[in-house]
């Protein structure tokens, strides 16, 4: 998949009730999945 000239993309953390904790910016790579390890390393 190509992406589209000027998308951005981006990590959202979000805590229990759905509040969003911070965003992480990813520049023009597109993630589509993470792994997060036991000590909260992304």
């Amino acid at each position: 998949m190509t992406p589209v000239k000027g998308t951005a993309g981006g990590i959202a953390s979000f805590d229990r009730t759905g509040a969003q904790m911070c965003f992480f910016d990813t520049g023009e790579y597109l993630p589509t999945q993470i792994c997060v390890g036991p000590d909260h390393s992304i």
